[in-house]
C-alpha cells in the first residue's frame, strides 16, 4: 500500500514484505483502506488548547480544535492570518479566497482532522 503527503511517497508493505532502503515515514492514506475516510468530519469547528496557525490537529468528538479539513474556500478577509501561512497551496484564486486542505479521506473513521485558524502565528526564527 502506498500513502503520500504532498509529492512525497511512502510504502506500507505486506507482513512478509520489507520496504526499500530510504523509504520515507507514511502519512496520508491514498489507496481505498477501509480503516479511513468512513464517518469523517462530523466535528464542527471549535476551540481548545493553543494552537500554531495553520496546524493540524486530529480530533475525536463532535468540536474540533479547529477547522475541519474539508476542502472548503475561505474568503481572505475572513482569515489572513491562516491565507498567510497556506497561500494558495490547495487552491483559491488568491486575490478573494483560498482552500483549506481535504483530509477527509485521510483521516481515521470517526475522526475530524481540522486547521488551527485562531491560535499562535508561526514564526520563522
Amino acid at each position: 500500500m502506498t500513502y503520500s503527503i504532498c509529492n512525497a511517497t511512502a510504502y506500507f508493505p505486506a507482513q512478509s514484505e520489507t520496504p526499500p532502503l530510504g523509504t520515507p515515514a507514511p502519512f496520508i492514506p491514498t489507496g481505498s483502506d477501509p480503516r479511513f475516510g468512513n464517518n469523517t468530519s462530523l466535528a464542527v469547528a471549535g476551540t481548545g488548547r493553543t494552537c500554531t496557525v495553520g496546524e493540524i490537529i486530529l480530533n475525536a468528538g463532535v468540536i474540533a480544535n479547529g477547522t475541519p479539513a474539508a476542502g472548503q474556500t475561505v474568503p481572505i478577509n475572513s482569515d489572513t492570518a491562516l491565507f498567510s501561512v497556506l497561500g494558495t497551496i490547495y487552491g483559491g484564486d488568491g486575490t478573494t479566497n483560498f482552500q483549506l486542505p481535504d483530509l477527509r479521506a485521510a483521516a481515521p473513521n470517526g475522526l475530524t482532522y481540522s486547521i488551527c485558524a485562531f491560535g499562535i502565528f508561526p514564526s520563522g526564527n
